[in-house]
This record gives C-alpha cells, sequence and structure tokens, in this order.
C-alpha cells in the first residue's frame, strides 16, 4: 500500500508497508497507531495517526493539539502546527479520533469526524520498502 503526503514525514508515496487485519481484534487502538479506514461517502482509503480512543477529550487551539488538558508531543508532524479549533471534543466508545502528520495537507477527523473501530481495515506493523527505511517506528 502507498503513503500518501498527509503522514509526512513518517511516510512518503511509495513506501511499502505490512499491516495487520486482526490486531484489533485482540488489542484496543492506542495513541500513536497508524491506521487504514474507508471513507464510505468517498469510497477511498485514508491512512492516519490515531491521536484519541474511546473518552479521550481532544482540544485543537493556536496550532497545538490537547489530550486530555495535556499539550500532545507533535514530533511526528511535519511542521509541529495544527491548524483549526476544536473544544471539549470527547472521542466516542468504539471510535478513535485520527490526525496526519502533514497536518497543513491532510483530511482527517477534524473535517471527516472520528471513525469507528470496528471499520479499521488494518494497522501499519512496519514499512518494508524503500529497503533504506525499512522501520517499526512511524
Amino acid at each position: 500500500m502507498s503513503a500518501l503526503h498527509s503522514l509526512e514525514p513518517a511516510l512518503h508515496n511509495g513506501d511499502y508497508l505490512i499491516t495487520s487485519k486482526i490486531t484489533y481484534d485482540i488489542n484496543a487502538p492506542k495513541k500513536g497507531d497508524v491506521v487504514i479506514f474507508m471513507v464510505e461517502e468517498e469510497n477511498r482509503l485514508y491512512i492516519k495517526r490515531v491521536i484519541g480512543t474511546p473518552g479521550d477529550i481532544i482540544n485543537i487551539k493556536n496550532g497545538k493539539v490537547y489530550i486530555n488538558d495535556r499539550i500532545d508531543d507533535e514530533t511526528c508532524t511535519l511542521d509541529g502546527y495544527t491548524p483549526g479549533e476544536l473544544a471539549d471534543y470527547v472521542v466516542p466508545d468504539g471510535e478513535v479520533f485520527v490526525l496526519g502528520d502533514n497536518r497543513l495537507n491532510s483530511i482527517d477527523s477534524r473535517e471527516i469526524g472520528t471513525q469507528k473501530i470496528s471499520d479499521i481495515k488494518g494497522v501499519v506493523l512496519f514499512r518494508v520498502w524503500p529497503f533504506n527505511s525499512i522501520d517499526r517506528e512511524l
């Protein structure tokens, strides 16, 4: 599967990934997971990073993301800046809040809403191509 620009700098177009379809049958999603899901209205697959899990309170203000009133570590982001505003959004049971790492070039939960865990097609385990970029830490 090829990654889209919205997950740069972690992933790039042309990267090949190993994913698991059964991971969330065994374990709950966790913050930082990179997941693939289908947006039915667009009939399109998306790949994004889990930022919030059920019960988390998400705020976006002044270019920063806050999770449960703590500023989020955004070292995985391209610019360290998250546009938009969101106030006291509680992630519903059975869903996750996802954002791209390239927040200036990402359609994610800020626009398409949270994603049902049951609709996640896979979680990225690691990158296998290009060979010089094989990595489990995304």
